[in-house]
């Protein structure tokens, strides 16, 4: 792992600077933020990131119910991006956000991945294998159990790489 802290999946920077761990926020917009000003703050997006997120959320939901419960990957337009990076919140308590299936319905979510993709090709990529991972029950829990951010760094680079090489091969 380079540095010890982050590594790359699809161009995609997973790093601890941008991993929280029992974070505590109310409102999805407030996960958003948060995590928003972490990829900000590490040179990964552009100031007008997080208002382009939290206004396609309201447009296009992106939580999902998964077998461990709800999860949300909230993403925009690669034009915001300025260098590939994934920013992941481990909730304290869960917060609404709208279900990807059936926007009017709300989810309880306790685990949002924070997408910030600069080029288009990568997106179907990266979203494929966070989809992987969220289809095994017992890797998320294992996840979402977790309370160091090192260890999240460690446990999604190590899987996604394994789900995408299940993919490609």
């Amino acid at each position: 792992m380079a540095n010890g802290h982050k590594d790359y999946f699809f161009d995609l920077e997973i790093s601890e600077k941008m991993t929280f761990v029992n974070l505590d926020s109310d409102t999805a917009d407030e996960v958003i933020k948060v995590l928003g000003k972490s990829l900000e703050k590490q040179g990964k997006v552009q100031p007008t990131y997080i208002d382009a997120v939290i206004a396609r959320e309201e447009k296009m939901p992106t939580g999902i119910l998964t077998m461990a419960g709800g999860v949300a990957i909230p993403h925009t337009d690669t034009k915001y991006v300025l260098q590939s990076a994934i920013a992941v919140g481990l909730l304290e308590s869960p917060v609404n956000f709208h279900n990807i299936a059936s926007p009017t319905e709300i989810l309880q979510v306790d685990l949002v991945f924070l997408l910030a993709i600069a080029r288009v090709e990568s997106v179907t990529k990266v979203l494929s294998a966070l989809g992987e991972l969220l289809q095994d029950k017992d890797s998320l829990e294992q996840l979402k159990a977790m309370t160091d951010p090192t260890e999240v760094v460690q446990f999604l680079s190590k899987n996604l790489k394994n789900f995408s090489n299940r993919k490609q091969s």
